[in-house]
């Protein structure tokens, strides 16, 4: 299960969700709007979490069974998958393709309500990284301290980026948005690239991981 750690740190420093948390805490209620945020955020990755252990029994299936075998199969699948979207990245850039205009919802975000920024916490999620978690989360063994360690680190890792910005905003408000703005700048003008290289390493680490795993199996 070490590749959760790669997944949540991929996951805390992928620049779409930073971003739109960025531009969340620079609108009118951003204080209030960034905690509903991070609690739908986390709600949702527990939500996932739970869910998945629920459907395990908490127990790690054997590799060698058909269970085990679906989950690097699995396993396998999201990986190329991420692999798919980084290749897709690189080609796209290779074209230099005209800058995409942001998403409409970020124009109203000073009407938005806590309700609806719990719901961005949800929406924002880099949904094919949380697939491969899940993915790790089905070997969990809740019998094993390591697999909790791991289980908690996950979540807690997944979510460290934004919470260090929620508590950077309310302890060091002003510094904190010029700060802040110019990482999102910074974001903007990298954020294809990086979501080529995370998608591209997290990718083949965790195709290798399925098929070493199918292979020893």
């Amino acid at each position: 299960m070490w590749d959760l750690v790669l997944i949540g740190v991929v996951i805390t420093i992928e620049p779409l969700p930073v971003i739109g948390f960025i531009l969340l805490l620079s609108s009118r209620r951003g204080v209030v709007n960034g905690l509903a945020y991070i609690a739908g955020w986390i709600v949702t990755l527990v939500a996932i979490v739970i869910g998945t252990l629920a459907v395990t029994g908490g127990h790690a299936p054997e590799p060698t069974s058909a269970p085990g075998r679906a989950v690097s199969i699995a396993t396998v699948l999201i990986g190329l998958l991420l692999v798919g979207i980084g290749v897709r990245q690189h080609r796209r850039l290779a074209t230099n393709p005209p800058r995409k205009p942001p998403p409409k919802w970020t124009g109203r975000l000073d009407e938005i309500s806590p309700w609806a920024a719990a719901g961005l916490g949800f929406l924002l999620q880099p949904w094919a990284l949380v697939a491969a978690g899940v993915a790790s989360v089905a070997e969990a063994d809740l019998s094993s301290a390591a697999s909790v360690t791991y289980l908690v680190l996950f979540c807690v890792l997944s979510t460290s980026s934004i919470l260090a910005m929620e508590g950077y905003v309310v302890f060091a408000h002003e510094d904190a948005k010029e700060r802040l703005g110019r990482l999102r700048h910074w974001l903007d003008d990298n954020r294809d690239r990086g979501i080529e290289l995370l998608a591209l390493i997290a990718g083949l680490v965790i195709t290798g991981k399925g098929l070493f795993q199918l292979a020893s199996g």
